[in-house]
């Protein structure tokens, strides 16, 4: 098969991009990072960039999109200029939404931040609270009185069972 590339180094006719490896079974990136199943054979039908290389193995995520939740689960692989995404119900889709899928992830990231923040400002007041606390004296007596009388019961057990 003759190949044809454009000016980004894409495969026009579909196959191995440039500087790529396969065994029939996965597809080796140049950056050394695999692609299987699914999404190797996505990419071996498409006009593919030799230079949009993987940036992680295929992954599962749920929901597959953030952006669009009702997609369910699914498997992911992001790509230097793309995303690859799949579900049984839809087949290997390559993400067309980048910038909104961007966008919900970062709103995520930013609530998450905020929780963060709210949870540790709860856990230095909580601190200070405890600290703030005096330990009233009657309660540590009262422990050591316990303490005492435990000793005494279990020295009077031990005299009973040698007997």
């Amino acid at each position: 098969m003759f190949l044809y590339l454009n000016q980004r180094g894409a495969n026009t006719m579909g196959g191995i991009p440039t500087a790529w490896r396969d065994d029939g079974h996965t597809l080796i990136a140049p950056n050394g990072i695999s692609i299987t199943q699914g999404f190797r054979d996505w990419v071996l039908s498409h006009n593919w960039s030799s230079d949009d290389v993987p940036l992680s193995l295929e992954q599962h995520r749920d929901p597959v999109q953030a952006h669009a939740p009702n997609f369910g689960a699914g498997q992911i692989q992001c790509f230097v200029h793309s995303l690859l995404w799949w579900t049984p119900a839809t087949g290997v889709i390559q993400e067309s939404q980048l910038g909104a899928e961007i966008y919900a992830l970062q709103s995520q990231l930013d609530a998450a931040h905020t929780q963060i923040s709210s949870l540790q400002a709860q856990i230095s007041s909580l601190q200070a609270q405890l600290s703030a606390q005096a330990i009233n004296p009657k309660v540590v007596d009262a422990i050591k009185e316990i303490q005492e009388i435990n000793v005494a019961a279990a020295a009077a057990l031990a005299d009973l069972e040698a007997k």
